[in-house]
């Protein structure tokens, strides 16, 4: 298999990714603010068809209420995003935790310092990335196969 993983990893990572749509998309939803580097949505992963099929997915999802998306331009030099990628997780009822998934295995850390350090990570990345609708405009400019 292309991606090196064991069926039964790639099976418990697809779960985990469906539970998450869920919770976007439930009755009372979560917040999600998504941050994405412009690469990661050029870089051609499966077919064209694949490609277009997940523009369109982030497209419908950014009309939620409750999702903001925002591209980050590559080459503006460096910010807390090339640390590497990370899922804060803010809960109504418990203490913030840290996801870090990695190639082979995952990660929670639920340590406050550093989910205090990552807030700002995210606070810093926000302040770089294009805003929710200049964003929206590459996508949709992305799918049209056009550069914007």
């Amino acid at each position: 298999m292309a991606s090196g993983l064991p069926a039964s990893e790639i099976e418990q990572r697809v779960t985990l990714r469906i539970a998450r749509r869920e919770a976007l998309t439930k009755r009372n939803p979560v917040e999600l603010i998504a941050l994405i580097g412009e690469d990661a949505l050029k870089d051609k992963i499966g077919t064209s068809g694949v490609m277009e099929d997940q523009l369109r997915h982030l497209l419908e999802f950014s009309e939620r209420e409750n999702v903001t998306i925002q591209v980050v331009k590559p080459r503006i030099g460096w910010h807390p995003g090339h640390a590497g990628p990370f899922v804060l997780y803010d809960f109504p009822d418990a203490p913030p935790v840290l996801h870090f998934e990695h190639f082979s295995s995952g990660a929670f850390v639920p340590d406050a310092d550093d989910v205090l350090a990552y807030r700002q990570a995210i606070s810093g990345i926000r302040k770089v990335a294009l805003g929710a609708d200049a964003s929206i405009k590459l996508i949709k400019g992305l799918l049209k196969g056009k550069e914007q």
